[in-house]
């Protein structure tokens, strides 16, 4: 009944668990049910060499080139897997939910890139750009003001922007 649905077994296992320690087989077989449940859950890590690492990024940024976001996001996650703190995958991920106009996730994934090295100027044009989308100049505002201290002209491009989009809306 639960072979594809981990979640929902997980709640059954739990309830005869509670409830039926007086039948110690049903009890041990609950428990027994739970474990073998959250073991197939645990993330596998994967162990990438950094040529493979490298070629990977290589390989996602083609994707997003070639406009296969969806391919270019799968590969990059197994660089993230493999080394959480690799701020290219996470900004390219982040070009890649931003072209699929997913904004919020490309600015999750541009936050990302920018826990790693909060001066990338890539990342912070990308999450200004991501809020203009959204609509939350005030925030594009702030990344835009720390981006003309590391790169002006480039500030200075998402700040007229903002000023654009706010245009527009008045």
């Amino acid at each position: 009944k639960y072979i594809n649905d981990s979640d929902s077994a997980l709640i059954h296992y739990n309830y005869y668990a509670e409830n039926t320690f007086s039948n110690l087989p049903f009890h041990n077989l609950a428990l027994n049910s739970i474990d073998e449940i959250n073991n197939g859950k645990k993330e596998v890590k994967i162990i990438l060499t950094p040529q493979e690492i490298e070629n990977l990024i290589r390989k996602g940024n083609s994707e997003n080139r070639n406009k296969n976001y969806s391919d270019a996001i799968n590969i990059l996650e197994k660089v993230i897997k493999s080394d959480p703190n690799i701020k290219t995958a996470h900004y390219q991920i982040g070009m890649s939910y931003f072209y699929l106009n997913r904004y919020n996730a490309a600015k999750d994934s541009f936050l990302s890139a920018l826990r790693i090295d909060n001066n990338y100027a890539d990342a912070i044009y990308m999450l200004a750009a991501s809020y203009i989308q959204m609509r939350d100049f005030e925030q594009a505002e702030k990344e835009a003001l720390k981006l003309v201290k590391i790169n002006k002209n480039d500030g200075e491009i998402i700040l007229d922007s903002i000023k654009k989009g706010r245009e527009k809306i008045n």
